[in-house]
């Protein structure tokens, strides 16, 4: 018998633990999932609906109640301004939930708190929010133009003055406007095991559709299904939760048969998987983390793809190790970075990165590349990528290691597909941006070790 639960309260205390507690949205979100798996569908998507949708908005959110409401949201009880963000979303961004329940549900929920008292607050504001939704007005576009966008698009403003800053102010509004669309699932098939073909037509007697996706044949869309990992096909390593901006970087590497290769910060293996395809059989893909936590999920990877030619262990990036010097045909160096391109799945990275943070992640970075390019044999490869989009990380980054290092910069185009071939390109490198391309934001660079060194 399937146990009654209140999906409101739910959601409410994933935002409590993300919002005012730290964690993380998305993990919260799983493993909330996973705790109530009896939910069906339709149940599970409202919560995830919900919770990330509110977080993409909150700046609007807040916004729009301080515009009504006597206490600013900041002096509000945590509980109190958790549920009128979420209320005020549904009302605001989700048709098919009546005012009325809303208000109703907000009610309910806030007598089941410490703050029952102030159910009537709760009541009335959100009543005169949505009788005059008609008159919420964004701050002046010409006369406060960060202000304007960051409202509307809910995003700090100094991230948009630093998107305007490196990319300009053509590229902003369209960048800022994909961030907050719907992501798609994206998949990569394994060809190794079954053609894609196949596999569409698998799922597809489930229910399950596949679409093609961007760039490349491997790529594709998934759609109509609750829990991807819970599929068979899945855990069969059949395909992998994957973006096409990972895939054409393990590519952009020129992988070749019988490679040794290295991806020093592989969590959760993904690219060592990718690679170990590419590489073959005789080949081999040693993968490196220092994330204790995150060992488990990348042992289970490596084992549902069934390849015996990658192994992994826990070692930090930052460590030289002699036993690894000069071993490596190919370097993959997939670095810790401020996640600024993957906004669109990971919504509440815009309210916990600060421009300090991107400084002190730069600076790792290059603490990064400075010890594993003594893994990479003379005349090998080294690839470095980040999943955000920003100067300090990348292109500031490529320059210093240019200049201090005995590595020269060669290009992508034999490797990446020919509509995104570009003239950074043929100098090594490529800045993927949402809402300009296809995929995630993710910054590529290419370089070969020197054959004397």
């Amino acid at each position: 018998m399937k146990t009654e639960v209140n999906l409101r309260k739910i959601i409410h205390e994933i935002l409590m633990e993300s919002l005012e507690n730290g964690a993380y949205l998305t993990e919260t979100v799983n493993a909330v999932l996973d705790k109530f798996d009896y939910l069906d569908k339709k149940e599970k998507s409202f919560i995830k609906i919900i919770c990330l949708g509110t977080v993409e908005k909150l700046i609007y959110l807040d916004y729009v109640l301080d515009s009504f409401s006597k206490i600013p949201v900041r002096k509000m009880k945590a509980d109190i301004r958790n549920i009128l963000r979420s209320s005020l979303y549904q009302a605001l961004f989700m048709e098919s939930v009546p005012d009325s329940a809303i208000c109703n549900e907000a009610v309910k929920l806030t007598k089941s708190t410490k703050c029952r008292s102030l159910s009537g607050f709760v009541n009335g504001l959100l009543r005169n929010i949505l009788r005059n939704r008609d008159k919420i007005k964004l701050p002046d576009e010409k006369n406060e133009a960060n202000k304007y966008y960051s409202v509307k698009y809910s995003m700090p403003q100094w991230i948009i003055e630093q998107f305007r800053k490196d990319f300009g102010k053509e590229k902003l509004e369209i960048m800022l406007s994909s961030i907050n669309e719907k992501k798609k699932n994206m998949i990569r098939i394994d060809t190794g095991k079954i053609k894609p073909n196949k596999l569409v037509g698998i799922l597809s007697k489930k229910g399950i559709n596949l679409t093609k996706g961007p760039y490349l044949d491997e790529c594709y869309y998934i759609d109509n299904v609750a829990d991807i990992q819970s599929l068979e096909e899945f855990k069969k390593g059949f395909f992998y939760i994957q973006d096409v901006s990972s895939m054409i970087s393990v590519l952009s590497a020129g992988i070749k048969k019988e490679d040794t290769v290295f991806d020093v910060c592989a969590a959760p293996g993904g690219k060592s998987i990718f690679a170990a395809l590419l590489t073959g059989e005789k080949g081999q893909v040693k993968a490196f983390d220092n994330s204790f936590f995150k060992e488990d999920k990348v042992n289970y990877n490596i084992e549902k793809s069934g390849y015996k030619n990658i192994s992994f262990e826990i070692k930090d990036a930052t460590i030289y190790d002699k036993n690894l010097e000069k071993k490596a045909d190919v370097l993959i160096c997939d670095a810790p970075c401020s996640g600024l391109g993957v906004l669109r799945r990971k919504p509440d990275i815009r309210y916990r990165i600060t421009k300090e943070d991107e400084e002190n992640l730069a600076l790792l970075q290059r603490n990064i590349l400075k010890n594993v390019q003594n893994y990479v044999k003379p005349g090998g490869v080294l690839l470095y990528s980040t999943c955000t989009m920003n100067h300090i990380e990348n292109d500031e980054n490529v320059k210093w290691f240019k200049e201090n290092f005995p590595f020269e910069p060669e290009s992508l185009d034999s490797f990446i597909p020919k509509e995104l071939q570009c003239d950074t390109t043929k100098e090594g490198y490529l800045q993927l941006i949402t809402g300009i391309h296809q995929s995630d934001g993710f910054f590529i660079a290419r370089f070969r070790r020197k054959e004397n060194d």
